[in-house]
């Protein structure tokens, strides 16, 4: 009995062991040692953006059929973080592809297999594990991979010596030792910075200092900035390079060589560096006075944006896009993808930006139809968020700063309802509206003649509360209301009637029609300036422009210390208009848009996003 139960206990032992060594397998152990390159992938997103955007990336990966096949795997897939892919060559070439799938689809054609932490996709019918783990990719070069915020490209030593030799068109004595690419791009520019982890002699040691200064002084203008990318102390050097480049493998290739191509290299004992960038040139024409920055386009549908916001570590502009899969995408001043994040539902309008830790760093805060979000710019929830809500949320949230001290107050319409929470999601005691009759607009803080009031539109009343969400002031005079904003103008509040009538209300509760049209108009103000437009006429108080005729929404003012901006959108003809605070229209206006053009002003110049297709965005920044 004693040694069946030893035997029985020594075969558990067994079996467990197997399946802790099971459990312990490493990404390493499906990269046979065959694989010629390996691309390491950092953000996913990032890198599906660059594929699509990246004109000379794109072309790149049509040259192989298991290039298409790789990219595909990627493309159909939602991968929960990192992922590597190695290509190898046996009796054809196959691929693995390495991540965490959150589920797996459009895979027919493919080989899978699920270990506890991760899967593997591929081409190969023989897919199988390694006995021992691959650490000649995977173990080298962890100082730079660090700082990999794409992707990076690792190749076999022979591959290596090869495009060594291509990059710098000599022989250069390379022990067998691997390179290694961390991988940036823009639409225009790929930007390498990689290693070599060995001791190289250069037998011919041509540097050619001029050779450099006359690129750099050249009145060729590149995509790229020389003093920045481009480093000052250098053994090798060499430019337009005649062969083609191939980042995902060195066989034949018809990519397109009539890039611009810059490498250098660095000798040093034992990591010899090298840096390079491959552009396009820029196109005068496209870049010269409507200042064209890039174009991004998207796999899906853009549902929502883009939306300009602001980049609090460099104070540059970014935009954010929601697709028609409710996936939110941040992009950053060059046009490439920082991130993305699968989301419920759709944004409702607007994305605001808060300073929730009172650091300098920013959050956007935004709801859709029942949750209240906040993400750091890193797209990672804050907190409690999102908070959810039985109800729908019926109305763009509102945000307060009553006293510019980072208080945030955050106000949440449901139906005929208000609730008030602060920045960390807590609800804010002592805000106690009594509901009435269904809100139809997003209530609005104005501060006139130091009254903090918050205001919003019922079909029938025009609400004036406090913060404790009381009554401050009651209208004398009742109005069905339109579902459209509510403006401060001067020391009253300002907004529109079903009637197309403009009312003013002030701090009395005094009512009275300043304007009234026959037919639909749009309005806007801000303090002192009130803009109107009716039919085919945009105007103010002192000035008048004349429209084509069309369906006109989105009548905007964009103030700062020295400029105002007014735009508006025209629906039928899409067609977007901006004037200054005169009336007078911007040199290459009206532009073709899909919708309305998202604006941010700055002290000498102005920004702008806007759709161009349903799944195209261009930026542009114009000097004032």
């Amino acid at each position: 009995m004693k040694k069946s139960l030893l035997t029985i206990l020594f075969a558990f032992l067994i079996f467990s062991c197997d399946n802790y060594v099971d459990s312990s397998v490493k990404i390493e152990n499906y990269i046979p040692e065959s694989s010629s390159v390996v691309v390491k992938i950092k953000n996913v997103s990032k890198f599906k953006n660059s594929i699509i955007n990246n004109e000379y990336l794109n072309k790149l990966i049509k040259t192989k059929k298991y290039l298409i096949e790789a990219i595909s795997v990627i493309e159909k897939n939602e991968f929960d973080d990192q992922i590597a892919i190695c290509f190898y060559k046996t009796d054809e070439t196959y691929f693995n592809v390495i991540g965490s799938p959150k589920k797996i689809d459009s895979l027919a054609n493919f080989f899978v297999v699920k270990e506890k932490d991760f899967s593997v996709i591929s081409n190969n019918p023989d897919l199988k594990r390694n006995n021992s783990k691959n650490d000649i990719f995977s173990s080298k070069f962890k100082n730079i991979d660090q700082t990999n915020t794409n992707f990076s490209i690792s190749f076999n030593s022979n591959l290596s010596k090869n495009l060594a030799d291509i990059l710098f068109n000599k022989t250069l004595n390379l022990k067998k030792e691997n390179l290694y690419f961390n991988v940036e791009t823009t639409n225009n520019v790929i930007f390498l910075n990689g290693v070599i982890d060995n001791s190289l002699e250069i037998l011919d040691q041509d540097t050619d200092q001029s050779f450099l200064d006359e690129i750099i002084n050249s009145d060729i203008n590149f995509y790229f900035d020389p003093d920045q990318d481009l480093v000052e102390e250098y053994d090798l050097i060499n430019s337009n390079i005649e062969n083609p480049i191939n980042l995902f493998q060195l066989l034949d290739s018809s990519n397109e060589s009539d890039k611009f191509k810059l490498f250098q290299l660095k000798n040093s004992d034992k990591i010899s560096s090298i840096n390079g960038v491959i552009s396009d040139f820029k196109d005068d024409l496209k870049n010269s006075s409507d200042n064209f920055k890039y174009e991004i386009k998207f796999k899906n549908n853009i549902t929502v944006g883009p939306i300009i916001v602001k980049n609090h570590i460099n104070n540059k502009s970014e935009l954010i896009i929601q697709d028609e899969n409710d996936i939110l995408h941040l992009i950053n001043s060059s046009g490439q993808i920082e991130w993305s994040k699968k989301i419920e539902g759709q944004v409702l309008n607007e994305i605001h930006q808060i300073d929730s830790y009172k650091n300098g760093k920013l959050q956007f805060l935004f709801a859709t139809k029942n949750k209240l979000h906040l993400v750091d710019r890193k797209g990672r929830d804050v907190g409690k968020f999102p908070l959810k809500f039985n109800d729908n949320i019926t109305q763009p949230i509102s945000v307060f700063d009553y006293d510019n001290n980072k208080n945030y107050r955050v106000l949440i319409t449901q139906n005929d309802e208000l609730f008030m929470f602060d920045s960390k999601g807590s609800r804010v005691r002592g805000f106690d509206y009594i509901k009435n009759e269904e809100i139809i607009n997003s209530p609005k803080h104005f501060r006139i003649l130091d009254k903090d009031l918050i205001v919003f539109k019922t079909r029938n009343d025009l609400k004036i509360i406090n913060r404790r969400g009381r009554p401050r002031i009651e209208t004398k005079t009742k109005f069905n209301f339109s579902s459209g904003n509510v403006f401060q103008f001067g020391n009253t509040i300002v907004t529109q009637t079903s009637k197309n009538e403009i009312i003013e209300i002030d701090l009395k509760g005094n009512t009275k029609i300043i304007d009234s049209y026959s037919s639909d108009m749009n309005f806007s103000s801000q303090k002192n300036i009130m803009v109107i437009n009716s039919v085919n006429t945009i105007f103010s108080k002192a000035n008048k422009s004349n429209l084509k005729f069309g369906t006109y929404s989105n009548l905007k003012i964009y103030n700062s210390d020295k400029f105002t901006l007014i735009s508006i959108f025209d629906n039928q003809n899409k067609e977007a208009y901006l004037f200054d605070k005169n009336l007078n229209m911007f040199d290459d206006f009206p532009i073709k848009s899909e919708s309305f053009i998202n604006y941010r002003l700055n002290k000498d110049y102005f920004e702008f996003a806007f759709k161009t297709e349903n799944k195209s965005i261009k930026f542009y920044k114009k000097s004032i």
